[in-house]
């Protein structure tokens, strides 16, 4: 499905694209035979997170020896639950991982990785925040952006984007994305500054703290971490990215490093 011009990208005259099966669509017939073939040698089948609305999905639980051999692990209920062998109403993740216990295998714990520019422009005292993806592009994952008095607490300036709803809208009609970067003064203060980022609300994730002498001090960040830029007006503008990473569940802090200037993106 053709979602629109690609405005992200410099000089891209290409579409977006995506690759979701929505209502009314079949899979590919390669797709379905090769799922259909696998549910025949198969001792139980188990439907995580689905209706089973979709025909192509739901077709599944009458092949071969399995019809009536599935558990369904679904928080809404299903056409299909007084048939099943177990029932239960439960979140995914939590009963998969309890499944991996019984089995006795260990599950990976997740790693999520984010990587961002924070740039300091001295003359109109802006911090500046953009998002970015693993080949530098332009990347939504912050909700809020704070300046944080790092010895009170207290938040001096925010920029809160939980409100996305006209993301997806602004990016197809070519209109500049509101959530490319974040601009935000910073206040005199005695007090060690704190830029302060929360992730979307639905990973649970902690905010990540980035102490602000690590982009406005010159002892503080090599030149190889660093790109500087200067208008023609004179104004110079520094910039350091960093990548921020986390256990997904747990309670330990983010791990924030600096990545060199001219590391390779990819």
């Amino acid at each position: 499905h053709v979602l629109g011009p690609c405005v992200l990208t410099p000089n891209c005259t290409g579409q977006l694209q995506d690759t979701i099966v929505h209502f009314g669509e079949n899979l590919a017939p390669e797709v379905q035979e090769a799922a259909n073939a696998a549910s025949e040698d198969v001792d139980c089948l188990i439907c995580l997170g689905t209706s089973l609305r979709i025909i192509s999905c739901s077709a599944m639980m009458h092949v071969g020896t399995n019809q009536g051999k599935y558990v369904i692990v679904n928080l809404q209920k299903t056409e299909y639950d007084s048939r099943a062998k177990i029932r239960i109403f439960h979140d995914c993740d939590t009963v998969m991982m309890r499944l991996a216990e019984a089995l006795g295998v260990t599950v990976p714990q997740p790693t999520v990785t984010r990587r961002f520019v924070v740039s300091w422009d001295s003359t109109k005292s802006l911090i500046s925040f953009v998002g970015q993806d693993e080949i530098g592009e332009p990347f939504v994952f912050a909700t809020r952006i704070e300046i944080v008095n790092g010895a009170t607490g207290e938040v001096l300036q925010y920029e809160d984007r939980e409100d996305n709803t006209n993301l997806a809208h602004n990016i197809a009609s070519g209109k500049e994305n509101p959530w490319k970067a974040v601009e935000l003064p910073i206040i005199n203060n005695s007090s060690p500054l704190v830029l302060r980022w929360y992730s979307r609300s639905a990973l649970q994730l902690p905010p990540c703290d980035i102490p602000l002498h690590m982009i406005t001090s010159n002892n503080n960040v090599g030149e190889e971490n660093t790109a500087t830029t200067t208008s023609s007006e004179g104004v110079t503008i520094r910039s350091v990215t960093f990548e921020a990473s986390r256990q997904l569940q747990g309670t330990a802090p983010w791990t924030v490093r600096q990545l060199s200037h001219h590391q390779p993106t990819i």
